[in-house]
């Protein structure tokens, strides 16, 4: 056979299907590249709003100190204790997102010459609390209230959170919400009362975790379980709701109210069913059975930290929580469910911890961790 009658020559619709394919293959280039630059876009756009919302709570934050007169040593210690939570946010950030960053022109030296703890321990050491968990802790110190009427602080709260939670995107577009205020929606108002005429004898307050992001979220809850939060909280939110709950003597009733930021207004609402199976309180407004699915992990919702305070602040209250069967007869004491969870989750919550912060860059260099601690304690 001559060499010309043995090659291929392709016929029409072959050299169709050939052009058809090269077509679809700079499409899909094209389109791959579209991708990549809304993501590129996204991703900047996200950085910008992150920058935003950290320069904005510190902006907030300080006027809040100086509208509410903080004396000298008050005012270093909680804003000592926001920018290093902010700046520790923004090192784990992806990208990492440095101190500077948030605090753009003069104002970075002025901070840095006034504050320079968090600048140099953003990096080395861990935060306990998220920024909205410190502004929170700072206007419970400065309100003096009525023990039985959390309603005039929720209006206190509802105020700071104006200035934080609706900042302009630079773009004259929809302005954008607070990434360091987002997340918390939920404030928990938790009181012991007393049984014969229902006078409010202690009262705490907690919120939700208030930072960006499912890694951030989860440092956190482990970082409040092991360092954080009474250790029976911590048991309980580990066990995830498998288990009976804790049980809390009758005179302890807890609240939890939600921001509605279009209406820049809080409402009470019923607890969700996490909390209802890990705490047997007596819930104001009471549990309510619904099919909904309930997104957020365990460890998220403000009562643990609520929950968490009264106990810490509470002797007796703490030494008569247990765990009950079924027939109401005692599994575990308090001591017991301590014990527990440093049996059973506390090195798995260390190991966690320390693999999500080196995915993040944030090297552990020892095993005693080093949390941060502000210059003046209070």
């Amino acid at each position: 056979m001559d060499r010309c009658d043995a090659e291929h020559h392709p016929t029409e619709r072959e050299e169709l299907n050939q052009n058809q394919q090269n077509n679809n293959n700079n499409l899909n280039a094209e389109e791959n590249s579209r991708i990549r630059r809304k993501c590129r876009l996204t991703d900047q756009k996200s950085l910008q709003n992150m920058v935003k919302s950290g320069t904005n709570f510190i902006v907030t934050f300080k006027k809040l100190l100086q509208k509410t007169k903080a004396c000298k040593e008050e005012a270093r210690h909680y804003m000592e204790l926001v920018l290093h939570s902010i700046f520790f946010f923004g090192h784990i950030n992806k990208p990492p997102i440095s101190p500077d960053k948030f605090l753009p022109g003069q104002l970075t030296e002025g901070f840095r010459s006034q504050f320079p703890k968090p600048f140099s321990e953003y990096n080395t050491h861990l935060p306990s609390y998220t920024p909205y968990s410190i502004l929170l802790e700072y206007i419970c110190r400065i309100e003096h209230l009525k023990p039985e009427d959390p309603d005039v602080f929720i209006k206190k709260l509802e105020t700071v959170n104006e200035s934080l939670w609706k900042i302009d995107d630079g773009d004259g577009n929809k302005p954008i919400v607070n990434r360091f205020a987002l997340v918390a929606t939920v404030v928990s108002y938790c009181c012991v009362k007393d049984s014969n005429n229902a006078e409010v004898l202690k009262k705490t307050y907690g919120a939700s975790v208030s930072c960006k992001g499912d890694i951030q979220r989860e440092i956190m809850i482990a970082l409040s379980a092991l360092h954080v939060w009474d250790r029976a909280v911590s048991y309980v939110v580990s066990c995830e709701g498998n288990g009976p709950p804790i049980t809390f003597p009758k005179k302890v009733q807890c609240s939890a109210y939600k921001y509605k930021q279009k209406r820049g207004s809080y409402k009470k609402i019923a607890p969700c069913t996490k909390c209802y199976k890990m705490y047997d309180v007596e819930y104001d407004p009471e549990h309510q059975e619904h099919d909904d699915e309930e997104l957020w992990p365990y460890g998220n919702c403000a009562e643990n930290e609520s929950i968490s305070r009264l106990l810490q602040r509470d002797k007796d209250i703490r030494n008569n929580i247990c765990i009950v069967g079924e027939n109401r007869e005692k599994l575990m004491n308090r001591e017991e469910i301590e014990n527990k969870f440093k049996e059973e989750y506390e090195d798995e919550k260390k190991s966690k911890v320390r693999k999500l912060l080196e995915s993040r860059k944030f090297k552990l260099s020892s095993e005693e961790w080093r949390f941060f601690t502000p210059s003046h304690s209070l």
